[in-house]
């Protein structure tokens, strides 16, 4: 699924990040977060920020959500376009 979000055009023009634990039921560390989205982390924990749905994909532009998509159904024709439009839509040039 998130390999055709890797293999699109649109992938190029966007920062991609993994928050990813070791178990689906154990909760996120701050160690999960990469380092340049720790902002994201103190969100989660201050109650700001809901958590995405496992898989899950959350679209931010200058640290504002702007979409959140997630589970495995529906990716190839409801998520994928989706997250590719919305990219297209704010990343004009």
């Amino acid at each position: 699924m998130a390999q055709q979000l890797r293999d699109s055009e649109e992938f190029k023009r966007i920062t991609y990040r993994i928050v990813k634990n070791e178990r689906l039921a154990d909760p996120y560390t701050r160690a999960h977060f990469p380092a340049d989205i720790q902002w994201l982390y103190e969100r989660v924990q201050r109650g700001e920020e809901r958590r995405a749905g496992r898989p899950g994909w959350v679209l931010y532009v200058d640290r504002k959500r702007i979409a959140g998509f997630y589970g495995a159904t529906h990716w190839e024709e409801q998520h994928f376009p989706e997250i590719r439009r919305l990219i297209r839509m704010h990343l004009r040039d």
